[in-house]
């Protein structure tokens, strides 16, 4: 954690990652703009895609204190250094990111779309908000960085019990073995 964080130039500040396609059901320009209404923090967005080079140009043009890491094949270890996870998304399945996320204990602050309420607890393990909405993503990440460092312990916890309980390997093999077994 703390050799990534001194890589990432990061110190007390709260570090939020993205990471993901950025393409437009990621919906960035959202996230940049929540970013852009926090009073601190930094935000890392791991990935590339078409839209790049735009969400580049807003975030500079929005003032927000964002950096474009690129595609990274240390995603784990990027989680382990940040704060807190953003997902923006308006469409989903079941993002991937959200449960690497919880394996490593990061809370997680999400739009509520497709399978992203599988993955995150709402006030237990992070904080769910309305799809397109720079306003309550914003209101939700004020409220992830403002809690107490035993109250982000309990949340960060809590995300990788569910991690654990609902999604390890073999607790989904087995709820897929009893599936087959019992058609």
């Amino acid at each position: 954690r703390v050799r990534m964080r001194a890589q990432l130039g990061l110190g007390d500040e709260f570090a939020w990652l993205a990471a993901g396609r950025l393409m437009w059901k990621k919906d960035y320009p959202t996230m940049l703009r929540a970013m852009a209404r926090q009073r601190a923090g930094v935000l890392f967005i791991a990935g590339s895609g078409p839209l790049e080079p735009e969400l580049r140009a807003l975030a500079r043009e929005l003032g927000s204190n964002t950096f474009f890491l690129g595609s990274r094949d240390d995603i784990p270890e990027l989680m382990n250094a940040c704060d807190g996870l953003l997902l923006s998304s308006v469409v989903e399945g079941l993002p991937m990111a959200l449960l690497e996320a919880a394996s490593c204990g990061l809370p997680c602050v999400a739009a509520d779309a497709g399978g992203v309420r599988e993955a995150v607890a709402n006030e237990s393990t992070g904080y769910l908000v309305p799809p397109e909405s720079p306003d309550a993503l914003a209101a939700a990440m004020s409220k992830l960085t403002e809690l107490s460092a035993d109250a982000r312990r309990q949340m960060s916890h809590a995300a990788r019990e569910l991690a654990l309980t609902r999604f390890d390997l073999t607790v989904v093999t087995t709820q897929w073995e009893h599936l087959y077994l019992e058609y």
